[in-house]
């Protein structure tokens, strides 16, 4: 059986959503150079003790390049807000619209943007690692890290919905259901 869905997304949820996801790679990038700079430090300590050059100087380079990482992470999340704008104009601006057909074997999502244009793309149920239960949504969690929303509400009936939860389930995804909205 053929599912379909539309899910409208308004350019607040749209930024929100963004924004957490560019939150969650500059703390990967934190604390990536939280361990540089410990290894920098150790480096520089066990030099010092141990009266040799090599080691002092490479715990140095490898401060600086702490530093500098620190630095870039802070100009990053300084500059997140309006770089996402910059990158996602019209999304931010105006919101998306998905339409979803799902089949048992497979999906196909429509993008359509506020200016007309549409962009499918269509995905094996191998594409999705993840799916998470909102209340209002069920996001797909991607293999090539993006993420698919689809609104609850956008089946035309609840035996529509339960269709699609047969489809998955066909498919062997699981289903992690999470008791609270998206982005909350």
């Amino acid at each position: 059986m053929v599912v379909n869905n539309t899910t409208k997304l308004d350019k607040d949820f749209v930024f929100k959503s963004l924004q957490k996801e560019t939150k969650k790679s500059q703390t990967i990038r934190f604390i990536l150079s939280t361990v540089l700079l410990i290894c920098a430090i150790s480096l520089i300590i066990y030099g010092h003790i141990n009266n040799d050059s090599t080691y002092f100087s490479t715990g140095y380079i490898f401060l600086a390049f702490a530093i500098l990482y620190y630095a870039i992470i802070i100009v990053g999340l300084i500059k997140m807000k309006s770089n996402i704008i910059k990158h996602n104009e019209e999304a931010c601006t105006y919101g998306l619209n998905y339409e979803f057909i799902f089949k048992q074997e497979s999906f196909q999502v429509q993008i359509i943007s506020n200016s007309g244009k549409k962009n499918k793309i269509k995905y094996s149920y191998n594409n999705v690692k993840k799916i998470y239960d909102y209340t209002d949504k069920y996001i797909f969690k991607m293999e090539d890290k993006h993420y698919l929303y689809v609104d609850k509400a956008g089946f035309e009936n609840k035996k529509m919905e339960e269709f699609f939860i047969k489809n998955l389930k066909i498919n062997k995804k699981k289903i992690k259901t999470i008791a609270k909205n998206v982005l909350k």
